[in-house]
C-alpha cells in the first residue's frame, strides 16, 4: 500500500509539471511563419512595358515634359538625335535609343529636391505617364553607363549617390522615357527625356 502511494504521487507530480511546462511553451515557430509567409506581399513583378497603360493625351513639343513654375533648364544642349541613354527601372537598366533631351535644371528661389521631383512627378502624370522607380542606383552599376554619362553628364545629376526617379509615358506609336536626379550642390538637378523611335 505505501509503494503504491509513493507510485501515485509521483505520476501525479509528474503529470503536474507537464501540464505547467506546456502552459508556458512559447507558440509552435512553424505555424507563426507559416501565418506570416502568408500574410507578406507578394515580391513585386519586374519591370515590363506591355504593363505600362498607352496614353493618348495631348504631348505639345518635345521634350513634352514641363518643368513647372520656377524652374528652368540651365543649359541649352542640342537634342541628340538617333542615341542611347540608360534609365534605371529598379533592377537593371533599359537602353532605348531614340532622341535625347538634356540638361541640368535649377530652381529660381529656395531649392528642394523633394519639390523639383514633385513637379515632374505631376508633369508626366498629366501626360498619362507613370513612375517606374524611385531611389538609389547602387554604384556598382556605375560602371555600365560610364561612357554614355559623360556624354550626357549633366542630365544624370549625382546618379547613384542621389535618388533616381524614372517615368515612362507610353503611346501607341512611341515611348517617352523621362529619369531626374539631384545634384550634389544642393541647388540642382538633372533629368534626362528619351522619346523612342516611332513605331512603323
Amino acid at each position: 500500500m505505501y509503494h503504491k502511494t509513493i507510485i501515485l504521487t509521483i505520476t501525479t507530480a509528474l503529470a503536474l509539471g507537464a501540464c505547467n511546462s506546456s502552459e508556458k511553451k512559447p507558440a509552435d515557430d512553424s505555424s507563426a511563419t507559416i501565418q506570416a509567409t502568408l500574410e507578406a506581399p507578394a515580391a513585386p513583378a519586374g519591370f515590363n512595358l506591355e504593363q505600362i497603360p498607352v496614353s493618348d493625351k495631348p504631348l505639345g513639343t518635345f521634350p513634352y515634359v514641363q518643368l513647372g513654375k520656377g524652374y528652368t533648364n540651365y543649359e541649352k544642349n542640342p537634342v541628340a538625335a538617333g542615341d542611347s541613354a540608360y534609365f534605371w527601372v529598379g533592377d537593371h537598366y533599359e537602353v532605348p535609343k531614340g532622341s535625347v533631351f538634356y540638361s541640368r535644371v535649377k530652381g529660381d528661389g529656395t531649392w528642394s529636391d523633394e519639390a523639383f521631383i514633385a513637379a515632374v512627378t505631376d508633369s508626366v502624370t498629366a501626360l498619362g505617364g507613370v513612375k517606374v522607380h524611385e531611389g538609389k542606383v547602387p554604384d556598382s552599376r556605375l560602371t555600365e553607363i560610364e561612357q554614355n554619362r559623360m556624354r550626357f553628364n549633366s542630365g544624370y545629376g549625382f546618379i547613384a549617390y542621389k535618388p533616381t526617379t524614372t517615368y515612362v509615358i507610353r503611346r501607341a506609336d512611341k515611348t517617352i522615357w523621362v529619369q531626374a536626379t539631384p545634384t550634389d550642390d544642393g541647388a540642382s538637378a538633372g533629368w534626362l527625356v528619351l522619346e523612342s523611335n516611332t513605331v512603323k
